[in-house]
C-alpha cells in the first residue's frame, strides 16, 4: 500500500510543478504581450533602457547606426531612421538601407537613405554610400517609417540588366526616385571606398500629387492638382531615354522636358457628370470622351439634332471641332476657363424656350488617325452649357 502511496504523490508533485511552470510561462507570455502592446499605443521609447542593455551583453561589439551617422541626424539613438536589408549590389551579401531624417524639425523633416556596406578590409570597413538626388535634395518629408525602399524592375527593357531601387514618399505631395547601381563607378578593392561620382546612380526623380510608376512602354504620368472647384489636374507625361538610361536632362540635374501634358480630372470622371454642379466639368468629358464617341449624352435635345444634320452637310461647327469626330484620334485639353457666379445667363433657342447656363472656354490640342508624324494642332472654343431637365448639356458654339 505504501509503494502505490508513494507513486500517487509523485505524480500529484509533477501534476503540480507542471501547472506552476505552465502558470509562470503564460503569466510571463501576458506580461510581454502587455508591455509591447502599452509601448505601441503609448509611443513608449524603450531604446534608452534596451541600448544599453544590449551593449553590455555583447561586450561593446555592437555597431548601433546613430553611432555612424553624419552629424546632426539625431540626437537619440534608435531615433529618426529605419533599417532594412537587402542586397542592392547584386553581390549575394544583405546591405544595410538606412532610412534616416536629418535637420529635424517638429513636424516635416527632409529623408535621406544611404546603403552601408562592408566591401572593403580585413576586418571590414563599413562605408555608406549615399541614394543622391539631383542638387542633393530630400527623398521625401512624410517620416521615415512612411518611406520605403525596394528593388525590382520598374524600367522595362533596359540594358543594363540590373534592377533599379525605388525611393518612395507616400505624401502628400507623392515622390519616386529612381537608382541604378553602377559598379564602374565603385573604387578598386585595393584601394579605400569612395562615393563620387555616385555609386547609386540616379536615373530619375519626380514629385506630385499623384505619379504612376513607369507603364510597359517607361512612360511616368504626374499629377498636379489644380485645387480648384471642378478637382482638376495637370498631367505631364515623361519618357525615358533608353540610350542613356536615365529620365534626367544631360548634368543630370532635372527630369528631360515632359513630352506632353494636358488637364483632366483629379480623380477620373464623375460617374454621372451631367449632374455636376460645374458645367466645365461636362464640357471636360465631352472631350476627353470625343475620340471613342460617346460624346453625345452630353449634348442638349436642340444640339443633338444640330448634330444629326451635320453628319449629312459635314458642319464640324456643331461639335466644336476642327474636323468631323471620325477623324479625331486623341485630345489633350489645355485650358479650361469658366467664370464663378456667372452660370445664369439666359437663352432663348429658336424655339422660344428660354434656358440659363454658362459660357465655357475650351482650347486643345488634337491629332488625326493615320499621321505617322501625330502632329497635334491647337483649337480652341466658347461653348454655351445649358441646364436641361437638371443636366448641363452642352448647347451650342459661341461665335
Amino acid at each position: 500500500m505504501s509503494s502505490v502511496k508513494t507513486k500517487v504523490s509523485e505524480a500529484g508533485c509533477y501534476i503540480q510543478l507542471r501547472m506552476a511552470v505552465t502558470g509562470w510561462l503564460g503569466f510571463t507570455l501576458l506580461l510581454v504581450l502587455i508591455y509591447l502592446g502599452y509601448q505601441r499605443y503609448s509611443q513608449l521609447d524603450t531604446w534608452k533602457w534596451r541600448e544599453p542593455v544590449a551593449r553590455w551583453m555583447v561586450f561593446d561589439r555592437w555597431v548601433v547606426w546613430p553611432d555612424i551617422m553624419p552629424a546632426g541626424v539625431s540626437q537619440v539613438a534608435g531615433g529618426n531612421h529605419g533599417v532594412k536589408r537587402m542586397d542592392t549590389d547584386g553581390d549575394k551579401f544583405d546591405e544595410w538601407v538606412v532610412i534616416y531624417e536629418y535637420d529635424l524639425t517638429r513636424q516635416r523633416s527632409p529623408i535621406a537613405v544611404a546603403i552601408y556596406d562592408n566591401d572593403r578590409g580585413n576586418p571590414p570597413i563599413l562605408f555608406p554610400y549615399r541614394l543622391r538626388l539631383p542638387d542633393r535634395d530630400y527623398a521625401s518629408e512624410i517620416g521615415w517609417a512612411n518611406t520605403t525602399v525596394d528593388m525590382g524592375d520598374y524600367v522595362k527593357g533596359d540594358t543594363t540588366g540590373r534592377p533599379e531601387i525605388l525611393v518612395h514618399g507616400a505624401g502628400p505631395p507623392e515622390e519616386f526616385a529612381l537608382f541604378r547601381y553602377e559598379p564602374s563607378r565603385k573604387a578598386p578593392e585595393w584601394t579605400d571606398p569612395r562615393d563620387y561620382p555616385p555609386v547609386y546612380r540616379c536615373i530619375g526623380y519626380f514629385r506630385g500629387d499623384a505619379i504612376k510608376l513607369p507603364d510597359e512602354n517607361n512612360r511616368v504620368i504626374i499629377t498636379h492638382r489644380l485645387y480648384d472647384r471642378s478637382q482638376l489636374a495637370r498631367k505631364e507625361l515623361y519618357e525615358y531615354d533608353a540610350a542613356r538610361d536615365t529620365y534626367l536632362d544631360a548634368e543630370e540635374k532635372a527630369l528631360l522636358p515632359y513630352r506632353e501634358a494636358w488637364i483632366d480630372f483629379a480623380f477620373r470622371e464623375p460617374e454621372d457628370v451631367a449632374v455636376s454642379e460645374y458645367p466645365e466639368k461636362v464640357v471636360l468629358a465631352y472631350y476627353n470622351r470625343m475620340p471613342n464617341g460617346d460624346f453625345l449624352p452630353l449634348m442638349s435635345t436642340t444640339a443633338r439634332e444640330r448634330v444629326k444634320l451635320a453628319a449629312q452637310t459635314q458642319n464640324i461647327h456643331a461639335y466644336g471641332l476642327p474636323v468631323m469626330p471620325g477623324r479625331i484620334d486623341r485630345i489633350l485639353v489645355q485650358t479650361l476657363a469658366y467664370t464663378p457666379q456667372a452660370e445664369n445667363i439666359p437663352y432663348v433657342d429658336v424655339n422660344g424656350n428660354t434656358y440659363f447656363g454658362a459660357i465655357v472656354h475650351v482650347e486643345f490640342l488634337y491629332t488625326l488617325k493615320n499621321d505617322p508624324k501625330q502632329q497635334k494642332r491647337m483649337h480652341s472654343v466658347n461653348w454655351f452649357v445649358i441646364q436641361e431637365k437638371g443636366n448641363w448639356r452642352l448647347d451650342h458654339v459661341e461665335p
